[in-house]
């Protein structure tokens, strides 16, 4: 692909490694969206051997800078789709579909992180297109230095700042994937949401579950992100500051 590619979070993975992962993704999300028993054994456990080859590559290569949360994702689905296995061995549809609860929930996080992906490609694309070169700076191995090393350059009080900023994105995530899983309940008809019972029922009677709501919830989501991460990136700026300052002759 172009530049930009190589600028964004997936630009960080080997070609095969990227057209695994998306392949994975997606045929995931058919394995949530459609029960049927053999189609879920045999492709579960395909996507099961898919992610853990990827989750090799990911730890004999510790040096190498992967997309963020990558790792974390590949562990999500690894236990998803164990987890839709050994349910669909079980063949109870009422376990199957209070089961589903765990694995939908996991996957509206992966889902989450694969949209920021997607963003980030858009937005290097973008920027591409009206800078199509950019300068090489002229030092950047201090920007590789990770965040616990850097941890000796920050302040106490700017570390529970940042920390207590983390738990907040954390949590507001949290929110938000749980939101997207009522919402796949309500909007969801088949027989492995209907088993979920008063659950289900209670969810589709609920009027504030709707798509003008959950643009609310992102819109509010995104601007609380806009404040919050800046924040972050400003402390481990001015710690990357220091640690130049102090290293400024062995990094020239």
């Amino acid at each position: 692909m172009g530049n930009y590619y190589r600028l964004a979070e997936l630009g960080k993975l080997k070609k095969r490694e990227a057209i695994t992962f998306v392949l994975v993704f997606f045929l995931g999300m058919l394995l949530i969206l459609f029960y049927i028993p053999i189609f879920q054994l045999i492709i579960s456990a395909l996507l099961f051997s898919a992610t853990m080859y990827l989750l090799v590559q990911v730890s004999k290569n510790k040096i190498k800078d992967y997309p963020l949360g990558f790792k974390v994702l590949l562990y999500l689905l690894l236990l998803s789709f164990a987890f839709i296995f050994l349910l669909t061995l079980i063949n109870n549809q009422i376990i199957y579909g209070y089961g589903l609860v765990a694995v939908l929930f996991a996957y509206l996080y992966v889902t989450g992180v694969f949209i920021y992906y997607l963003i980030n490609v858009l937005y290097y694309w973008g920027l591409k297109k009206m800078f199509p070169f950019e300068r090489e700076p002229e030092v950047n191995r201090f920007l590789q230095i990770s965040q616990k090393k850097l941890s000796k350059y920050i302040e106490l009080d700017k570390q529970k700042v940042f920390y207590n900023i983390s738990l907040i994105n954390s949590f507001l995530y949290f929110l938000f994937v749980l939101y997207g899983m009522l919402c796949f309940i309500k909007f969801t008809e088949g027989d492995h949401v209907a088993v979920l019972g008063i659950l289900s029922s209670w969810v589709k009677a609920q009027e504030w579950l709707n798509f003008s709501n959950g643009i609310s919830v992102v819109s509010l989501l995104l601007a609380i992100y806009t404040i919050t991460i800046p924040v972050q990136n400003k402390i481990i700026k001015e710690a990357r500051e220091n640690y130049k300052e102090k290293y400024q002759d062995f990094i020239k």
